[in-house]
């Protein structure tokens, strides 16, 4: 530690927990503004890799988790990683069963439970994993300022297009935007301000990248002038992907060619971007599954009240009725 260093700890002080300082602002560590300034992506993922670390290290105490394969691993430090030493411990059977190998077993159980119904697609994401021992997509690590800007494109495009633009005319944008680069896709937003896209109704101005779930905010006044712009936003749970496209064709080698020899590079990226569109196909068809659930269970519940109503009333006014319509009778 510097002299420097040590002025301004003793200033500052060191505060490892947030807290709020003489002016209101939410500060950490050693007079870090949390509230104006935040944390710089590298912070971020420096914090990232030290919560992970953390929970791998929890879960070696597991005496069977070493031995799971690499994908099963990932799904419990995921678990670990977004419940706590806790919570993730409340999990006896689904740990039980991953213990004795019952991968399908322990897959049905994460999804019985609370937590599945609170973080919904990520839950179901892991469910899969866990029951199949695969990941259908690649994940990438690199840091969200590494992905690709659609910003040209989507330049080029809206020139093509009168101010101000329709609805269905900003979701056909979007969508044209998305397709122009594979690993996009559009934002399901069903409430509010939204656009007709694909059969579903999107963010008017949102574009997230799905390897992440990085948002982009794509269009200043939408409604208005649709200024193309790229400014980082949020991070969207998968449940919230709409795909865009078909999946790219994987090309047929041709039976005449020579067989690569071995070490020479072959480029996998078409079926990467197959398997990035399968994937963002399935997280779309998951939420959609997710919403007939819900519909599902709404109408069944109105039906069971509609049903206790008639009995209360058929029992407080349609039964006295009849017995005293047959009892006059009989008289």
């Amino acid at each position: 530690m510097t002299d420097l260093h040590a002025q301004l700890v003793r200033h500052e002080g060191l505060r490892l927990k947030p807290y709020t300082d003489t002016v209101g602002k939410l500060t950490i560590g050693v007079g870090r503004n949390l509230t104006d300034k935040g944390i710089s992506e590298a912070t971020a993922y420096q914090m990232l890799d030290e919560d992970i670390d953390e929970a791998v290290a929890d879960l070696a105490i597991f005496p069977w988790f070493a031995g799971l394969d690499a994908v099963r691993q990932r799904v419990l430090v995921d678990m670990r990683f977004n419940l706590g030493p806790s919570r993730f411990r409340q999990f006896r059977q689904t740990l039980a069963a991953v213990a004795h190998g019952e991968y399908v077993k322990a897959s049905d159980q994460m999804l019985k439970s609370k937590w599945a119904a609170q973080v919904k697609g990520r839950a179901r994401t892991l469910a899969r994993m866990m029951a199949t021992g695969l990941a259908l997509w690649v994940v990438s690590v690199a840091p969200a300022s590494a992905q690709p800007s659609l910003l040209p494109a989507l330049t080029e495009l809206r020139a093509q297009y009168p101010t101000p633009l329709s609805r269905p005319q900003l979701g056909e944008l979007l969508t044209r935007t998305a397709q122009s680069s594979p690993g996009w896709v559009l934002l399901l937003k069903e409430s509010g301000s939204n656009c007709p896209a694909v059969n579903r109704l999107v963010s008017c101005d949102y574009l997230v990248y799905a390897q992440n779930g990085q948002g982009f905010d794509v269009l200043r006044d939408s409604e208005g002038a649709a200024v193309p712009t790229w400014d980082k936003g949020d991070v969207f749970p998968s449940d919230r992907f709409v795909a865009v496209s078909s999946p790219a064709p994987i090309p047929v080698p041709d039976p005449g060619a020579p067989m690569p020899l071995p070490g020479t590079p072959v480029d996998l990226s078409p079926v990467l971007y197959h398997l990035e569109g399968i994937n963002a196909r399935l997280y779309s068809l998951e939420g959609i599954i997710a919403a007939h659930e819900a519909e599902e269970a709404q109408f069944r519940s109105e039906v069971r009240r509609t049903y206790k109503r008639a009995l209360t009333f058929m029992g407080k006014y349609v039964a006295p009725a009849v017995v005293a319509w047959f009892g006059g009778r009989a008289l």
